[in-house]
């Protein structure tokens, strides 16, 4: 848990000094630049506490989450822009039993702060595919492998 601590300061102190460049006047999202987030997956509808953490590098590829591929690809789609990820299809139960994904760091020198609840893990996954899959030892209902 320390070592998650110490990783989040890191990249929100790294987002913290990339507003200026945004406030002057950056257009967008495709530059170069690092790309570095801290996941965070809660039971529940609030972020904290988290019950699981992931540092997702990508560019090089590194960090401790589980599907870096994946998930650097998920997130390059959309530029960085977590919310505009797109829906995949598949099933899910009405079961509600809430979780809250958050994401926080840089993107090609843009800061990036998302935070989500969903009604369950499904549909979170279905909404973002591999992006919050590094939970270990839970399963992914309704979705490819």
């Amino acid at each position: 848990m320390r070592l998650a601590k110490a990783v989040l300061a890191g990249v929100l102190l790294a987002g913290v000094c990339t507003a200026p460049a945004m406030a002057a006047g950056s257009s967008g999202v495709r530059g170069a630049g690092p790309i570095a987030l801290v996941l965070t997956v809660a039971s529940g509808e609030r972020a904290l506490p988290a019950g699981h953490t992931a540092l997702l590098a990508c560019e090089p590829l590194g960090g401790t989450h589980s599907r870096t591929h994946q998930a650097c690809d998920r997130l390059r789609e959309v530029y960085g822009d977590i919310a505009r990820l797109s829906h995949r299809e598949g099933p899910c139960t009405d079961e509600y039993s809430p979780v809250t994904a958050t994401a926080y760091g840089t993107y090609r020198g843009n800061a990036v702060s998302y935070t989500r609840t969903w009604p369950n893990r499904c549909e979170m996954w279905r909404a973002t595919g591999e992006l919050f899959q590094f939970e270990t030892g839970v399963g992914r209902p309704g979705l490819p492998g």
